[in-house]
């Protein structure tokens, strides 16, 4: 039988190396060039400020090592081939009470999509949907506008910041359902899954 944990030991080496919580982070959309403004109402419900407080949760990006298999005297050898960044991340938000985020989202996918679902007719009301004559000439598809993700790991006093994790060319591809219902009074939730490009960790700067 070991002998008991030390405990001493224990509690000086969580002292020294720290946990990481779950919640000891806060998250910014940044909108980079965006010439034909299609992106200037989306930036305006956005605010260009941290949305944490109405992000329920999130992830840090991830990375796969791919291998190759080669037979070699009756065994398969693993040889490292290349790394795969993942290029997608679900958020979850909590409903405002003007759903100010979840336009912006829709908004967002509106300037992007080929069907022009930002049509209106003169009086004002939403038409539906048609193929727009704003695509992008002779490649049939819109501006996808020049944004960023920053997801900043923050130290425990929540004020100095530790990394971050910047995710390049992000844009929504789901926005998902809120569920309505007469059984409980709960805070209203949907879920926005996004594509970015790639991603890369930047040091915080002291």
């Amino acid at each position: 039988m070991s002998a008991n944990p030390n405990l001493a030991q224990f509690y000086e080496e969580v002292k020294t190396k720290g946990v990481r919580l779950t919640n000891q982070w806060k998250m910014k959309f940044n909108f980079g060039d965006d010439p034909s403004g299609v992106l200037s109402s989306v930036n305006d419900r956005l605010e260009g400020e941290s949305v944490t407080i109405w992000a329920e949760g999130s992830q840090i990006p991830g990375r796969t090592q791919n291998v190759v298999e080669l037979p070699y005297q009756g065994y398969n050898m693993g040889i490292p081939s290349h790394a795969e960044m993942t290029t997608g991340i679900p958020l979850n938000f909590r409903g405002q009470r003007n759903m100010q985020y979840k336009h912006a989202f829709e908004d967002w996918m509106d300037t992007m999509s080929n069907l022009d679902f930002a049509a209106t007719g003169g009086d004002g009301a939403r038409v539906e949907p048609a193929l727009g004559g704003s695509a992008v000439a002779g490649g049939g598809f819109k501006e996808v506008p020049n944004v960023d993700l920053e997801i900043t790991l923050m130290m425990p006093n929540m004020v100095d910041e530790l990394e971050s994790y910047v995710l390049k060319g992000i844009f929504p591809t789901t926005i998902g359902e809120i569920e309505l219902t007469n059984d409980a009074s709960e805070i209203a939730a949907y879920n926005v899954d996004f594509r970015y490009q790639y991603w890369y960790r930047k040091e915080a700067t002291s």
